[in-house]
């Protein structure tokens, strides 16, 4: 019986034990707790007022609508029409926000340190600023700023919901996004200070070396968010036209980037002056040279995973 089991044998045998009969409202808070004590985060599905506790105490306590009042003070949720599919769905919604939040957690992330490497290596090396206070503002709100809203609107990953369930310790910027990070900063940053150098140093035109850093970190902004769509699949996998709102968005802060630099009136705002062909091939290189490390690290990690 249950109740002669002590608290270090149930934790040993719960995970053997599938059904349970005739438990008293103890015995369902103890099962609770061991499931706990195993590191498994819980949920917990009652009615009655005898199940509030274990309600209570479980991660993610689920009463049903047509449960007491008690009860359903006593969850997190409450399933209004009493159908454990709702609980089927909303994991899946969770899966697919929670994908959501940490792919645009890294869009930010990786494009301001990008910034971050790009000015503060400029200061290091006493170059002048490759970029102005207007270049960036313009970079943060047009080309960051819509498609990290776009980005919220991906649909679910194919397999969500056959990955293991995350742990309770489970964090948005795990060993993968920190990695991913660093070296989108690192390569971002510094290739386009590589650029501001080349062109001001052979050009002596800063104006000129500016509008390049600004035009090639908007464009490598725009295209790899691209493969931030999935952290689990290559770009080139994904269906092209599944986030409409995507494609929006990177087509309007490309026009606007482009208007920077060509429109008279916003060249005199953003200090910028038209590009050739020449610096549109440098700016093309970076972004294919960031899409590129972003796709290889996702590769590498997929390949670790397999031979796992």
């Amino acid at each position: 019986a249950l109740a002669t089991l002590s608290e270090t044998e149930l934790r040993q045998r719960v995970k053997d034990l599938t059904v349970y009969a005739r438990v008293t409202p103890q015995d369902k808070l103890r099962i609770v707790s061991a499931w706990q004590a195993c590191g498994e985060v819980v949920a917990m599905t009652g009615d009655g007022v005898n199940d509030a506790p274990a309600l209570k105490a479980a991660d993610i306590g689920v009463a049903l609508g047509s449960g007491t009042d008690v009860a359903k003070s006593a969850a997190d949720l409450v399933l209004l029409d009493n159908h454990f599919r709702t609980i089927v769905e909303a994991v899946r919604q969770g899966r697919v926000i929670f994908d959501n939040l940490k792919k645009v957690t890294l869009y930010l992330l990786s494009d301001s340190f990008s910034e971050v490497m790009l000015i503060t290596g400029a200061i290091v090396l006493g170059l002048p600023l490759p970029l102005l206070p207007t270049q960036i503002l313009l970079i943060n709100i047009v080309t960051d700023g819509f498609p990290h809203i776009a980005l919220t609107q991906e649909h679910m990953e194919e397999g969500v919901m056959t990955r293991h369930p995350a742990g309770r310790r489970r964090v948005i910027l795990d060993r993968f996004s920190r990695t991913l990070i660093i070296v989108v900063s690192l390569v971002s940053g510094l290739g386009n200070l590589l650029l501001f150098y080349v062109f001001e140093r052979f050009t002596g035109d800063i104006a000129l070396a500016r509008t390049v850093v600004f035009a090639a970190l908007g464009l490598d902004s725009l295209l790899y968010v691209f493969s931030l769509r999935s952290l689990r699949q290559p770009f080139f996998r994904q269906s092209f036209f599944a986030n409409p709102l995507l494609l929006l968005a990177v087509g309007a802060g490309l026009i606007l980037q482009l208007a920077a630099v060509y429109l008279p009136f916003l060249q005199d705002m953003f200090h910028t002056v038209p590009l050739g062909w020449v610096e549109w091939l440098a700016v093309g290189g970076m972004s294919f040279v960031v899409v590129g490390m972003v796709e290889l690290i996702k590769y590498l990690r997929l390949r670790s995973f397999q031979g796992a």
